[in-house]
């Protein structure tokens, strides 16, 4: 729920008519951080979409309105192939889709484009990064308590 604090003015007002559950996806905010590597698109949305499930499970939640804000726009999306039925409606806000790579992509051609050497070398370093598994949010939590001081 990080990034939902844009949203907290209008949620002020929708509790008021409606009771509001605001879920981390796994991985994010604070929730857990479960080590997985999907090997196909299908594991990736399972993952994120059973999790879901038992959520509104054991909070006895039959029907309701979903929404989901960027992945969890996608996530959204992915939950109601899966389970029409229990979706009243869905909200889907600034979602994201993520397409696979076009034919013919080459990163080495993406580094190329840049214009500097400085943002070579940067672009260069954060794929280097992401293919190690590491996102600039990885690295903000790991500099938390540098940064406190």
């Amino acid at each position: 729920m990080g990034g939902g604090l844009i949203f907290y003015r209008m949620l002020r007002m929708l509790e008021t008519e409606f009771c509001i559950y605001l879920v981390d996806l796994l991985g994010m905010g604070r929730s857990s951080r479960p080590r997985f590597r999907p090997s196909t698109v299908d594991e990736a949305e399972a993952f994120f979409t059973e999790s879901l499930e038992e959520i509104f499970t054991v909070e006895g939640l039959e029907s309701f309105v979903l929404a989901g804000h960027s992945l969890g726009g996608y996530v959204a999306g992915a939950y109601i192939v899966c389970h029409p039925s229990r979706v009243q409606q869905i909200l889907l806000i600034s979602s994201v889709g993520v397409k696979l790579k076009p034919e013919g992509y080459s990163w080495n051609q993406t580094v190329k484009n840049v214009q500097s050497k400085t943002g070579r070398l940067l672009v260069r370093f954060v794929g280097y990064m992401l293919t190690k598994d590491v996102t600039p949010a990885d690295i903000l939590r790991k500099m938390g308590p540098f940064l406190a001081r």
